[in-house]
């Protein structure tokens, strides 16, 4: 049998950053996944660092605002490598965000990016400025740029797993585990099965952060919360015509009409990757269909791009959070404490610090110590997880 401090289920984002922080404040910690490192939505995120601005569209700075203004900061400080995790190494693709509407911006909108409480973080920008993205767009507004840094999200999922690679465990999803559980429904251990080989963990807390997952690994478990999964069609582009842009678009609604990433696959041609309200309304239509709605955006929104021979593909993305009464997105972070083990979830890429930070302080609150013990060579020997591969070259 082996004891360590804390054992994670999920290898996102949500449960590397933990094991990133736990680690670095001297904790023993594991991490448990069943896929590759950000297999699920994580690998699926754009890369926007949100500091809530897309959400006061409404013409108001509501929850969601309030709760993301201070994560671009957070960011930042790691991306410069004086944060609580150094992400020095980690690719900027982007240092902020256009924003722009294709048809007059509503007064609301117009006042509120011109108020002083967004003056620090939206910026209009000179026409002499605009990426060359916008010069061949159809623009009907000021260009606002907000400052909300993009990230390469394999970049960001290989800095962390470099730093605990020995820390990450690969696991069967179907078989490869099993919680003991006692009478009091406390885990009492973790049985892995690898290689026909059996392995019993204990720790003093056990942490699930694996989206989805969680309500599978949990389902042994009573008192767990409940799940609600929103789901989203997103769609990406492949073509040699596409320059770089990151932002959005703006509609008549709360929801960006389009909100545009661009990556590059691996065979250095450029990728679009398009979420928004085409990804939301998109759950209601076929992947042919949610295809030609973008092919007619795109040829709405940038009439002079030559996209006749580009490469299209869809896939949907299922964000799972708490459930919420309403069965909208929370306005932040969801934890629950129960027994001694911990549910969370982040609910969006931004969040994963301030998640993180909240399972330290409850793991400190309970009084756990870190144990400082080595780990054996029976961890060393398990097999680690690989990191995800980006989307579009899954798929294109």
């Amino acid at each position: 049998m082996t004891n360590v401090d804390v054992i994670i289920f999920g290898g996102g984002i949500a449960g590397l950053w933990a094991l990133a922080r736990l680690t670095n404040q001297g904790y023993n910690a594991l991490l448990l996944e069943t896929e590759a490192l950000g297999a699920g939505q994580t690998i699926k995120s754009q890369g926007i660092i949100h500091g809530g601005l897309k959400y006061a569209l409404s013409g108001q700075l509501d929850a969601a605002v309030t709760a993301l203004k201070d994560m671009p900061t957070v960011w930042q400080q790691c991306l410069h490598g004086n944060g609580e995790v150094d992400l020095s190494n980690v690719i900027v693709l982007a240092n902020g965000q256009h924003m722009w509407s294709a048809n007059k911006l509503t007064g609301g909108i117009t006042t509120l990016f011109a108020s002083s409480a967004m003056q620090s973080q939206v910026n209009s920008v000179q026409e002499s400025e605009w990426p060359a993205a916008l010069a061949q767009a159809t623009i009907s507004s000021k260009l606002y740029k907000l400052e909300e840094p993009v990230l390469d999200i394999g970049s960001l999922l290989r800095s962390l797993a470099k730093k605990s690679q020995q820390r990450c465990i690969k696991i069967d999803a179907t078989d490869g585990f099993k919680l003991e559980i006692d009478n009091n429904n406390n885990i009492k251990s973790v049985i892995l099965k690898t290689d026909n080989v059996s392995t019993e963990l204990t720790a003093q807390r056990y942490i699930f952060t694996a989206g989805s997952g969680n309500a599978t690994i949990t389902q042994e478990l009573q008192h767990t919360p409940a799940m609600q999964l929103r789901a989203l069609q997103m769609v990406i582009v492949k073509s040699n015509n596409l320059k770089p842009l990151y932002g959005h678009c703006i509609g008549m609604g709360a929801t960006p009409r389009i909100t545009i990433t661009t990556h590059t696959a691996n065979d250095q041609i450029p990728i679009w990757y398009l979420g928004g309200k085409l990804a939301e309304e998109g759950i209601n239509r076929t992947s042919e269909e949610q295809i030609i709605v973008a092919k007619q955006e795109l040829a709405a929104l940038f009439p002079n791009i030559d996209l006749s021979n580009a490469e299209f593909a869809s896939f949907y993305v299922d964000r799972a959070e708490a459930k919420q009464t309403s069965g909208s997105k929370p306005h932040s972070t969801t934890l629950f404490s129960n027994h001694n083990y911990i549910t969370a979830w982040p609910t969006k890429l931004a969040f994963a610090p301030l998640l993180a930070q909240q399972i330290l302080d409850k793991i400190q609150q309970f009084g756990i110590k870190p144990m400082h013990i080595t780990l054996p060579d029976t961890i060393s020997n398990l097999p680690r997880p690989k990191v995800a591969v980006p989307i579009w070259d899954q798929l294109l």
